[in-house]
């Protein structure tokens, strides 16, 4: 069993929380305001009613097995694929409403898993109340620098970024994110019996 340094999980944590954050918040949500208008809206409520069912199935999975939690690569890896392989096809199709609709679509399934199996990861680094209650705050502190870091950027150059920079910027936030998750779980499996 390798020692497992929990002060450095949690650095790169944050560091994650805030580069991936930083991203997402500069790419996903322009895509959304310059696609929307060109997407059937009945597509959001199924979204909706979709990340919820899967998230209920996913988190009742998660009560009673390691099922996901022992796929939890798997999971970030298919992410991983999924983004660039949709972030390839729309940019040389130059179809950006199909990004985000699979975009939408993503973040019911493969995103709700890996968010599930999270809490568990979580679970491993932040084993008291007092050590989950400062990631958690830590955690919305840098998330909310990220935001207004990236809220400003997008201020004064949103207008001279086209779509396919906003897609690869997401589609690097994503694979940014799964990467260093991959890591983590990786560091932890190798010093205990996850």
């Amino acid at each position: 069993m390798i020692n497992i340094d929990y002060g450095k999980l949690n650095k790169i944590y944050l560091m994650e929380t805030f580069i991936s954050q930083f991203l997402f918040s500069l790419s996903f949500q322009y895509i959304y305001i310059k696609t929307v208008a060109d997407i059937n809206p009945k597509i959001f409520p199924i979204v909706s009613i979709l990340s919820c069912l899967f998230s209920i199935i996913f988190a009742n999975i998660n009560l009673k097995s390691d099922l996901l939690f022992k796929n939890y690569t798997k999971f970030c890896f298919c992410e991983i694929a999924f983004y660039i392989a949709t972030a390839i096809y729309c940019i040389v199709n130059k179809n950006y409403i199909l990004f985000q609709i699979l975009n939408l679509f993503s973040c019911c399934i493969i995103n709700q898993a890996i968010r599930v199996c999270g809490s568990k990861i979580k679970e491993k680094i932040y084993n008291t109340s007092k050590s989950r209650n400062e990631y958690d705050n830590k955690n919305r502190i840098y998330s909310d620098a990220a935001i207004i870091m990236s809220a400003i950027i997008a201020f004064f150059i949103i207008d001279f970024i086209n779509l396919q920079t906003l897609v690869l910027i997401g589609t690097l936030g994503v694979v940014f994110e799964d990467m260093v998750l991959i890591y983590i779980y990786k560091k932890l499996k190798n010093g205990s019996d996850l």
